[in-house]
């Protein structure tokens, strides 16, 4: 609602499409295609990739160096597509050498890539596994910006991450609010569903051992609170409803990062 009611302070017209992202961008090339309008073409557009391609060059430029771990959420995959790219490029200058460990992270209501990957490893990785993937028809999550029930970049996305040893995991988005209560007072930096799934993916992969001691790992979150303001609601936690002055007391604020950190790891009891 916040996104539609951004475009229509505009005056621009907006469809709501009765469906997932696939059936969404099936209109939207019916509707290029019948009207002559230019549309984008997806996670393999050149102007997104070139975009999201300058992150490297931003690893290099504030923090001097690359991560040899990259997580981030995962719908479509221009980030990772967009990184390899990127090392192509640099590769030749000296400034790279080979690619992080990509560990993608879908929220556990839309998880078509992490089950067609968790399939493909468990048989060994047979020969055709990249187009044998699930597909998933208006798939129910809490993450509308995460919800591509069908994974049509999945053979390129899943070939990049067995390149760099990486992995595709899920994370329960039961938990999001949890740990984006967690980032907030860590970091005093706000986020929405889709950047807590990246991060909870990132305590995930603690747990499992994908990430290892002396790794240097960079997460992607990307996304603000402004694309969720619904879901910011859902992080109050602290409020005590009072009568008077009487019912206010002094707190400490250890307790409540203590709560949150029992919450996180009560996940991996």
């Amino acid at each position: 609602m916040a996104n539609e009611a951004e475009v229509n302070s505009y005056g621009q017209r907006l469809y709501r499409v009765k469906g997932d992202y696939a059936k969404a961008k099936k209109i939207a090339a019916e509707y290029s295609e019948k009207y002559g309008i230019l549309m984008s073409g997806g996670n393999t557009d050149p102007m997104r990739v070139e975009a999201k391609k300058t992150m490297v060059f931003e690893w290099l430029r504030q923090i001097g160096e690359v991560p040899n771990v990259y997580v981030q959420a995962l719908s479509g995959g221009t980030g990772p597509i967009a990184i390899q790219k990127a090392y192509k490029e640099l590769a030749g200058l000296g400034l790279v050498d080979k690619l992080p460990r990509f560990i993608m992270v879908q929220p556990s209501g839309c998880a078509p890539m992490t089950h067609g990957w968790a399939k493909a490893k468990k048989e060994g990785f047979p020969e055709g596994w990249l187009t044998n993937y699930p597909v998933y028809d208006n798939p129910v999550t809490s993450v509308p910006t995460l919800a591509t029930g069908k994974p049509g970049t999945y053979p390129i996305i899943a070939k990049l991450v067995k390149e760099s040893d990486g992995e595709i995991i899920e994370f329960n988005e039961q938990n999001l609010v949890d740990v984006a209560r967690l980032i907030a007072f860590e970091t005093t930096v706000r986020v929405g569903p889709a950047a807590a799934i990246a991060v909870g993916g990132f305590f995930d992969s603690l747990h499992a051992g994908h990430i290892k001691n002396g790794d240097k790992v960079l997460l992607n979150v990307g996304e603000g609170v402004r694309r969720a303001p619904e879901f910011v609601e859902e992080m109050i936690y602290t409020t005590k409803h009072i009568d008077s002055i009487d019912d206010c007391t002094r707190f400490n604020r250890n307790d409540y990062h203590k709560q949150l950190w029992d919450k996180i790891n009560s996940f991996y009891k």
